[in-house]
């Protein structure tokens, strides 16, 4: 029979039961405090230290000297290298969903005759994706509001009922009050022409 010597748990360990260390747990305590920097970092600004205006001149002359190295540094710093160009393609109006379609046809005509990049394609696709999603959005507001005063009218619009429905009562009322007095005319002429002289 083997015996093993289990060890007990250390108390101070805090990990979990899969074995990981808690969560804002470091595992090695005595490492590299969390903010330290780097020595070799450090000691390169320590030597750089009060070089950086003879640095910068000496780039410039070299530059001015004819150096393409230093020229490529001094043009990137005044003139920063563009990472896309704009797009030159005319898209129709878009006020609608049906708009949207046709602008996303002009894209993959345009893509199609070689006037576009697919790449340029693609994020004009996109701009209209996001077109498309806030006129839903946009859709999807209106008809809930519809709904909800449909099912709850606000004051003013059941005080506009309540004035419509006594304004019909009252029109219904005289229409009603004029036929019963001619009826009650006519009942009196054909009374008085049945009973009268022969």
């Amino acid at each position: 029979m083997l015996i093993m010597n289990a060890t007990p748990p250390d108390p101070n360990d805090r990990k979990n039961r899969t074995g990981q260390w808690e969560k804002g747990t470091s595992g090695n305590p005595a490492g590299r405090p969390r903010g330290s920097r780097n020595r070799a970092s450090i000691m390169m600004e320590q030597l750089l230290d009060g070089q950086a205006e003879k640095l910068v001149q000496k780039v410039v002359t070299s530059a001015l000297e004819g150096n393409t190295h230093a020229m490529a540094i001094c043009l990137d710093r005044l003139i920063p290298r563009c990472k896309e160009r704009t797009i030159n393609f005319d898209t129709p109006p878009i006020n609608n969903y049906n708009d949207i379609l046709r602008a996303a046809e002009t894209i993959f005509d345009g893509i199609g005759k070689g006037q576009i990049t697919p790449t340029e394609g693609e994020k004009l696709t996109r701009v209209l994706q996001f077109q498309f999603q806030s006129y839903m959005a946009l859709d999807f507001e209106s008809r809930i509001a519809a709904i909800e005063r449909e099912l709850f009218p606000s004051k003013e619009e059941v005080e506009f009922e309540k004035e419509k429905r006594a304004e019909l009562l009252t029109e219904f009322k005289l229409e009603a009050q004029d036929k019963l007095t001619l009826t009650e005319e006519k009942v009196i002429q054909d009374e008085g022409g049945t009973h009268g002289p022969s």
